[in-house]
């Protein structure tokens, strides 16, 4: 696979029913509504859905009364998020753009990065890139919003290969840890029809103090970290790395 396989439309395309299946768009209401709380946001509050995928967060952010704007590079999930979005009867600005170029300044009160949408770039220091375009284009006390698979929660509960089935296909996932616990290798067997394709990626992975650093060294000040959605403490029994940072 190309290097940088998450500017291919047709990975997305091809593995968008693993990522974003039934439960996964139900689950955006409860994450939303949550996040919400976590961070005090405000509905009429301008949302920068950073790496919005097919819109599933952008969607519920707008029905809760937020002033939403989500970017993403991969045209045909931005087409179906815009299709959502007027089914709904929702004004969301949906703009494609890659993330290491687009900047508002002094914009948004609230931006989110979620689903694992971290570490993709070839180049580690565009990461930091990455948030410095976010601190920029956050309002002054903005939160910017992180969920992600900390390296503490990988460790604590790793499987390197599982099988499961949804609707007429099976997905065998198998994961790899590399470069000295920097990096997570994911290889996805897709079967369907009698036919087999697989895909092999790779993005780097953040404990909370490497989570923590890139966020300071892009700017921000008070960061806070949870476990998961609930709020509960980011510690031993944690599901997910939830960080929320201010401007």
């Amino acid at each position: 696979m190309n290097k940088k396989w998450y500017y291919d439309d047709e990975f997305w395309i091809t593995y968008g029913p693993v990522m974003f299946d039934r439960e996964r768009i139900k689950s955006a209401s409860y994450e939303i509504d949550n996040l919400i709380m976590l961070a005090e946001l405000k509905p009429g509050q301008a949302i920068l859905d950073s790496c919005c995928g097919q819109g599933r967060h952008s969607i519920i952010f707008s029905d809760r009364g937020f002033k939403v704007t989500g970017v993403d590079i991969t045209a045909p999930y931005l087409k179906t998020a815009r299709e959502r979005s007027l089914e709904k009867g929702l004004d969301i600005e949906f703009v494609k753009a890659d993330i290491l170029d687009f900047v508002r300044e002094n914009t948004f009160d609230g931006a989110t990065n979620l689903y694992n949408s971290l570490g993709y770039f070839e180049n580690p220091d565009d990461d930091l890139v990455y948030f410095k375009n976010i601190y920029r284009s956050l309002k002054p006390g903005g939160k910017f919003i992180i969920e992600c698979s900390g390296k503490e929660v990988l460790a604590k509960d790793f499987r390197d290969c599982f099988w499961y089935e949804y609707d007429d296909f099976k997905i065998m996932v198998e994961y790899s840890i590399n470069l000295n616990w920097t990096e997570l290798e994911t290889r996805w067997i897709f079967l369907k029809d009698g036919k087999e394709t697989d895909a092999v990626f790779r993005h780097r992975i953040f404990s909370a103090m490497e989570l923590a650093g890139l966020l300071s060294d892009a700017g921000f000040g008070m960061i806070e970290f949870f476990g998961d959605y609930d709020g509960s403490p980011y510690d031993q029994n944690a599901q997910r790395l939830i960080a929320i940072a201010r401007k």
